[in-house]
């Protein structure tokens, strides 16, 4: 499989020279409306003045921002281009995704949440199965590959049974694993330091090790071996041997002469590239995708024999069963900053209390692109007391933060009889009254209102912490 390492650091190289496109948006409360100012350029290499350079924008994208604005697309040209707008509740679909902005307003005070997605897959459901039907195919796969090369050895239905059974399991495991893994990092989001510790990450990752460590496939003593395996063959070679013996032992399989056998199998890397890439041609995978992808007039079902097969059949399933998240140059930039009143009640942003600002900073996925990464989401809540009326009727304030998001969002959801019944017994009230008596004293005995009872209780709460 060395060459899809290889094609990868090739990939690699090629795109840490691209321009990338930036996305900057400033967002700032304004009543009951969000104020949202978009610009959006491509940058590419330094120039002379070591700063980066202004490319054109493509087309299409620009025409994809510009239609969320209602605008019409703006000239083209090597510039920043910069749309605004103001929304009382949906953001505008301008980078690719869907938010919402929301305030809740009520007599102790005013709750507002700001939440939105933009781009990768938002449906983990159906990732998730398709990885997991992705590893069945690549285990069937392998299984088959096994057959035809050891099937006539006596051991050999002991590891079939094991790679059907255990292995196929571990490996459906590990590609969940892979999938946590790829949606808790959030070195850029976060803008952690150099230092830093990456801790969502690092624990997907430590489950991940204890995972293969339980079931015997590694021990803590192979470190050194593995970490100097990659720069010397034979060192990667007494690993696997370490690795199949104790696979071997998981099977039941103690003939040494096959797991002999087995080892020289996987032991001659370019022998191993051409059985394998035979052994894919005469699969029903590889007959099947050139079936339906046969040129019209076309005699020929197959491609010719210098394309890889193992590259057509088996890397688009591991890209579904594996998920890791390559961050290259080139990759989209997402910037978005949030002025606020006050500090949040509840954000995954970084505040800055002295710009009185939430920023966020992530990476994208391809507008539209076919993805299994997380999208990236960014959320704000925050609140404002009206200290003067709370003071005047309980002699202090005693709502804020999240217990004033939660009165709020209880407030909106009364009824009208509720909210008149409600707002009467609210503004006549006192320090050192009884809440509860009052609002007894006004409901109607024959008009019941429990939901009442709820505010009641978040009030009483409050007051007494």
């Amino acid at each position: 499989m060395k060459r899809y390492l290889i094609a990868t650091i090739v990939i690699a190289a090629a795109v840490i020279g691209c321009d990338e496109t930036i996305y900057k948006i400033e967002l700032e409360p304004k009543g009951n409306q969000l104020n949202r100012t978009l610009t959006v350029w491509r940058q590419g290499g330094r120039g002379d003045d070591g700063k980066r350079q202004i490319r054109e924008m493509d087309a299409d994208e620009l025409a994809a921002v510009a239609k969320a604005y209602s605008k019409d697309k703006p000239k083209g040209g090597a510039r920043k281009h910069t749309f605004t707008g103001t929304f009382a509740d949906v953001m505008p679909d301008d980078v690719g995704g869907a938010g919402r902005f929301a305030r809740y307003e009520s007599k102790m005070g005013v709750a507002s949440g700001y939440i939105e997605r933009f781009r990768g897959n938002d449906r983990p459901g159906e990732v998730l199965e398709a990885s997991l039907k992705a590893v069945d195919e690549i285990a069937d796969l392998l299984i088959g590959y096994l057959q035809t090369e050891l099937g006539k050895e006596a051991e050999f239905p002991r590891l079939r049974k094991f790679m059907d059974t255990e292995l196929r399991k571990d490996l459906k495991n590990l590609s969940v694993y892979s999938y946590l893994a790829s949606g808790t990092s959030r070195l850029n989001w976060l803008e952690l330091k150099k230092g830093d510790s990456d801790t969502l990450a690092q624990e997907v990752l430590a489950r991940v090790v204890a995972y293969i460590i339980e079931r015997k496939y590694i021990e803590p003593s192979d470190a050194p071996l593995l970490r100097r395996g990659f720069a010397e063959k034979p060192q990667t070679r007494k690993l696997l041997e370490k690795v199949l013996k104790r696979i071997a032992a998981k099977a039941g399989i103690t003939d040494v002469k096959f797991i002999a056998r087995l080892g020289s199998l996987l032991h001659d890397t370019e022998k191993l590239d051409v059985s394998f890439e035979a052994y894919i041609r005469t699969t029903p995978q590889y007959k099947k995708l050139f079936k339906e992808q046969k040129p019209a007039n076309s005699d020929a079902d197959l491609p010719d024999k210098d394309t890889s097969a193992v590259s057509l059949v088996i890397q688009p399933l591991l890209e579904k069963a594996v998920h890791i998240r390559l961050n290259f140059g080139g990759t989209p930039r997402l910037d978005i900053q949030l002025t606020l009143p006050g500090s949040p009640d509840m954000t995954n942003g970084k505040w800055n209390a002295k710009e009185r600002t939430v920023t966020w900073k992530g990476l994208l996925t391809a507008r539209g692109g076919d993805t299994t990464v997380l999208p990236e989401i960014c959320y704000a809540l925050w609140s404002k007391p009206d200290e003067k009326f709370q003071k005047a009727r309980f002699g202090k304030v005693i709502l804020t933060s999240q217990p004033l998001m939660n009165y709020c969002t209880w407030r909106q959801g009364l009824s009208a009889d509720e909210a008149k019944l409600w707002d009467a017994v609210l503004m006549k009230h006192k320090p050192g009254k009884d809440l509860e008596t009052a609002v007894e004293a006004a409901a109607d005995p024959n008009k019941p209102m429990p939901y009442i009872e709820e505010g009641l209780r978040l009030l009483q709460n409050a007051a007494k912490e």
